[in-house]
This record gives C-alpha cells, sequence and structure tokens, in this order.
C-alpha cells in the first residue's frame, strides 16, 4: 500500500474497512509517525462519529468505488490542508503516546510491555497474533489509572465442540494482576468483565464476595468461532461502557454501548488482566488477541 488517500482515511477511522485492510493501516503507522499523528488529530476532531450514511465493510480491490463519501473525504482534505506538514510532525512527536500497545507482530512476548510475574501461563504469540490457552492472562507492566479506554480485536477458537463448555474472554479491571494458584485461576481482585460465548452476552463481575453478575440480556451479543470481532471498553469516571462489532452484532454496538456499568464499590488494584476461561468439563480453550491499545483518555 503506497498511498493512503483521504476517503481511506474516513473508512479506516470509522472502521468501515475489512480487516486485513485495517491491519495494512495500522501497521504502516506503526512506522509512519505522520500518519500516526493525521489519524489521531482525524479522531479527535469527530470524524470518527461521522453522521453519514453507513456502509458495509469492503475488500481492498472495492476502495476505488466508495468515493460517494465525499464530504467525509472532503473534510478531511481541508483539515489536513490547513495543517501544514510541520505541524502535523509537531503533533507527531508530542503527541500523546498510548499506555499500553501491542500489535503482536513479532513473534516475541515482549516483557517490556507485559510482566512475566503476574498473569498466567498459557500465553504464545504466533503467526501475529497473542493466543491465551486455558485462562492464559496477560497483563501489562503500566499502572491503568484515571479514565482510559481498552481496544483490541478478538477471536476464539472451538476446540472441544462442546456448547455447554466454550470460551469466554475476560477483562479484569482494577486488579493486582495476581492470579489464584487453584482452580479456576481467576484474579484475587478486580472487577471482571467477561464477553460469555455460551450465553451469547456480557457479564460483569466485582471479585468481592457475596457479589453477583450484572448482565447484558441473552444473545445481545452473539459471538460465533473463527469470527474476528472488535471490543472496545471505555472508563470514564465510575462509568463504564463496552462497545463490540464484527460478524453477527448489530452494527449499532460499534458506536452504542452494548453494556454500561456504573462502578459502585472500590478497587485498589491498578493493572488490567485479560485472560480466558480455564480448561474445564474436559475441554480445552483458545482466545487469539490482536491490535491491543490501552490509552488514557486525559483531557479528552
Amino acid at each position: 500500500m503506497n498511498k493512503i488517500d483521504n476517503t481511506l482515511l474516513v473508512l479506516f477511522i470509522n472502521n468501515e474497512l475489512d480487516i486485513d485492510l485495517m491491519n495494512q493501516i495500522r501497521q504502516l503507522a506503526e512506522s509512519d509517525e505522520e500518519l500516526a499523528a493525521k489519524i489521531d488529530l482525524l479522531q479527535g476532531f469527530g470524524f470518527s462519529d461521522s453522521q453519514d450514511i453507513p456502509i458495509q465493510a469492503v475488500p481492498v480491490k472495492k476502495v476505488g468505488s466508495l468515493y460517494r463519501r465525499l464530504h467525509s473525504a472532503a473534510a478531511v482534505a481541508l483539515l489536513i490542508a490547513f495543517l501544514t506538514s510541520a505541524a502535523i510532525t509537531s503533533y507527531a512527536v508530542f503527541r500523546q503516546k498510548p499506555l499500553v500497545e501491542d500489535s503482536f507482530n513479532d513473534g516475541w512476548f515482549d516483557t517490556r510491555i507485559w510482566d512475566p510475574y503476574l498473569g498466567r501461563k498459557g500465553v504464545r504469540e504466533e503467526q501475529g497474533q497473542l493466543r491465551l490457552l486455558n485462562r492464559g492472562s496477560i497483563v501489562p507492566q503500566a499502572d491503568i489509572q484515571g479514565d482510559f479506554e481498552i481496544e483490541f480485536d478478538w477471536e476464539w477458537v472451538d476446540l472441544s465442540s462442546d456448547p455447554l463448555y466454550p470460551d469466554a474472554l475476560t477483562v479484569c479491571l482494577f486488579t493486582s494482576g495476581r492470579h489464584a494458584t487453584l482452580h479456576p485461576f481467576q484474579p484475587e481482585d478486580g472487577l471482571e468483565i467477561t464477553f460469555e460465548v455460551r450465553r451469547g452476552n456480557i457479564a460483569i463481575c466485582p471479585r468481592i464476595v457475596g457479589l453477583s453478575n450484572t448482565t447484558s440480556p441473552l444473545g445481545s451479543l452473539p459471538l460465533a468461532p473463527g469470527q474476528n470481532y472488535q471490543i472496545r471498553i471505555k472508563v470514564v469516571g465510575k462509568d463504564i461502557s463496552i462497545y463490540a462489532s464484527g460478524s453477527g452484532i448489530d452494527p449499532k454496538y460499534r458506536k452504542t454501548p452494548v453494556m454500561t456499568y456504573q462502578v459502585k464499590h472500590e478497587f485498589t488494584g491498578k493493572r488490567v488482566a485479560i485472560y480466558n476461561r480455564e480448561y474445564v468439563g474436559g475441554s480445552n480453550h483458545e482466545s487469539r488477541l490482536d491490535n491491543l491499545i490501552i490509552r488514557s483518555l486525559k483531557g479528552n
């Protein structure tokens, strides 16, 4: 890909390209500070909330037919023309870096990013993804505090073909990152947000004895094996909003939360843990993560 034109930028920011092209642009932005700065600036100006007519995700070969998005593309062109190359370069230098960012493309479990003493075994980086096996868990080195947003791609692999024991993925906020040493190996503390394949919904549960789950409606989030889903969790104060997009999910949940939750308890943990389901019922479990970013929302 030699050039990212303005229409392509609009489609990328609105998450309306197919996953392969989205990943190509992300990889370019990793090594191109000016492109990364343009994307950040356009998101900051609200182009990610474009009210233009939505379109289906399309493969690379059909990108040329997308110039019906002229309104947003023209606005982007005007903005980029207004922002001189020097200004964009300056922004690229001083823009806020994510708290955590890993595309899992180098085949190495990067211990500069992830704490090998926390989380749990069952983690392997290969073929541009991070594999989580039977409660494999990752915990970043960075403390995650204040207002923040977590975003990543997720798919689960059906290893057991048992509808009673499919995989599930959990993001645990406000945790120490230490897991129990006995089955089912959950973290000792924090607030669990679990994407439940069996029930097709989200369950939120504080790791506090005596407290039960709060859930979204059954079937509100159908999650098929082998499909790529985009997950976003936004934490502002005590308010949590959870968004998702991908095959079979109502498109409105890309911009409208599938579920919201208000934190009512005090947590002392400053880490985030992400893990899949443990070995249970004779079933092995595997989830795969990609393009993981945790960014501070300070000033947003």
